[in-house]
């Protein structure tokens, strides 16, 4: 026998997608306000919002101080579902110019993705609504089904029954995806001996910034033979000697020792004229040998993404430490369209 399910679970089109959320969070309203606002304010970080009547007393006035003050803050949160990983940022401005011109209180406008944010392109959009006294906040399902989980105490049965079937309908539609989930994999010819020695990959600016994958591949001769955690993306030039950050780290943080592993790699490379460009430098805290082979023919002809868990065949535990997922991976193969 099927088991009932709370949340639609017949179509992947985002308007479903929509109604489930706003299912689960009336649910979570229900059993308490509190609750709410907890998974709110987890999410938009910076902007608090309070849900439910607020009291005070002896609230002093212009011209006198009543004795007691009942009242509600007003607020609004808007929302834009995408089924993938990315947001259309024509689409979130026109909501901001939208939303702006009839807001009364705080104001919010949520971003929910399947994905990774893009930090540079969600900071860009926060500050245009920033312009607009419009809080813009762009967070992931995966965001969304952590701070609801925790929210659910072990006693509160019911909650945690609706909460568990909600992150099930998010998972059988493949919107937990998240950085974690994902190997960038690059073809590195020349470079490869550098790539290992620093660490570290360097691709043209004006390429995808990429920065929504967590491991870097680097692919020679048909096989991804190391695999990195990337902690930092940052576009650098090469100025009086040394690396020089061109804005704010894509991804991570700049610290003077990646900047001085971009710097040695630069001054290393001579068959590319990394000091005369501006690249973009995808720094890892070191690479692990594994083996993920080609199952097809030829080369690859540029960057591939490549689904970690569809690679083991298996849900692997997020928890364990790289160099055991490199060796996991070892003996894994990929075709060209992975």
């Amino acid at each position: 026998m099927t088991a009932v399910s709370h949340f639609q679970r017949f179509s992947q089109r985002e308007n479903h997608a929509t109604n489930n959320t706003l299912l689960v969070l009336r649910h979570l309203y229900q059993v308490s306000p509190a609750k709410l606002q907890a998974v709110l304010n987890t999410l938009l970080e910076d902007t608090q919002i309070a849900i439910g009547v607020q009291f005070d007393q002896q609230v002093k006035g212009s011209q006198s101080v009543p004795d007691a003050h009942i009242y509600q803050t007003p607020w609004r949160i808007y929302v834009e579902t995408k089924l993938g990983a990315s947001l259309d940022a024509d689409q979130i401005e026109r909501h901001i110019n939208s939303i702006a011109a009839t807001q009364d209180g705080v104001t919010v406008l949520l971003g929910l993705t399947s994905g990774s944010v893009e930090p540079i392109q969600a900071e860009r959009l926060a500050a245009t609504a920033r312009e607009k006294n419009v809080t813009f906040k762009w967070v992931t399902f995966v965001d969304l089904a952590d701070a609801l989980q925790s929210q659910c105490a072990e006693y509160e049965t019911a909650l945690s029954a609706i909460v568990t079937d909600y992150v099930d309908y998010l998972r059988g539609e493949g919107l937990l995806e998240s950085r974690d989930d994902w190997l960038l994999v690059v073809p590195c010819g020349q470079s490869y001996e550098e790539n290992k020695r620093f660490g570290l990959y360097y691709d043209a600016v004006n390429r995808p910034s990429r920065s929504g994958c967590r491991y870097l591949g680097i692919y020679k001769n048909r096989t991804v033979s190391l695999i990195g955690d990337i902690v930092a993306v940052i576009v650098c030039s090469y100025q009086d000697g040394k690396a020089a950050p061109q804005g704010p780290a894509e991804f991570g943080e700049i610290t003077e020792e990646r900047l001085a592993r971009i710097t040695a790699v630069i001054e290393a490379t001579s068959y590319y004229d990394l000091k005369g460009t501006t690249q973009r430098y995808f720094v890892t805290d070191g690479l692990h040998e594994t083996e993920i082979r080609k199952s097809t023919k030829g080369g690859i002809q540029g960057a591939l993404y490549l689904k970690i868990d569809a690679l083991l065949g298996t849900r692997r535990n997020r928890a364990a430490p790289l160099a055991d997922l490199a060796s996991q991976l070892a003996g894994t193969t990929f075709p060209t369209r992975a």
